[in-house]
């Protein structure tokens, strides 16, 4: 079910049965994660991928998400026009078409990875380094690496402009170029982009 804090009401879209997941292991089930324009749901799973679907909440149809075999995939996440799903399980991330539930990307050559709201740009980190690159292709458009042996968080803007990194590389930054904003770290931003979430110790963050 689905709580309306404004409203202080729930209301509920499917039982477990009526969704499809009446012979799974609901426990094993995590990141349920709603769409941008709020349709749909993405399950994840912590299991061997039984359970992992998108599910419409206009018609509770639904569509299964393509796997490796006995692997599942826990944090599941929509990119910002709700096109695309990422998500990563035992050091390989994956990127699936939301529409289809086809997966068009694999790789183990990352630790983290992040669809751009246009579809086009997967930001990707290992320990001192963040890049961008072209989902279709694979190939780079740019890279930053540091001599530090930290892994590197990142989120996006909702707008897919800035990227907030945190750990062996920091800082504000440009996702078409790559360029530092900031040297502050941002935690996170709000939903239309315009305000951002700072550890107050790193200074206020300035994109002029």
């Amino acid at each position: 079910m689905l709580w309306d804090y404004e409203k202080d009401t729930c209301e509920t879209y499917c039982t477990i049965t009526e969704s499809g997941f009446g012979l799974y292991n609901l426990g094993a089930i995590k990141y349920i994660t709603r769409s941008p324009d709020g349709t749909r749901l993405v399950f994840g799973s912590n299991g061997y991928g039984d359970g992992m679907k998108i599910l419409s909440l206009d018609d509770l149809s639904e569509i299964p998400l393509e796997r490796e075999q006995s692997r599942g995939y826990a944090n599941l996440v929509f990119n910002g026009n709700g096109k695309y799903i990422y998500g990563s399980s035992a050091e390989v991330n994956c990127v699936w078409d939301a529409a289809t539930g086809k997966m068009i990307y694999s790789s183990d050559a990352y630790d983290e990875i992040a669809v751009g709201y246009d579809g086009k740009t997967m930001i990707v980190t290992s320990p001192g380094y963040l890049g961008a690159a072209d989902l279709d292709s694979g190939e780079m458009i740019w890279e930053i690496r540091s001599d530090s042996s930290m892994a590197v968080a990142v989120s996006l803007s909702p707008d897919g402009k800035y990227i907030s990194a945190d750990g062996g590389i920091s800082g504000i930054y440009d996702t078409l170029t790559g360029s530092q904003l900031s040297e502050s770290v941002g935690v996170a931003f709000s939903h239309d982009g315009s305000l951002m979430l700072v550890n107050p110790a790193q200074g206020t963050p300035s994109l002029d």
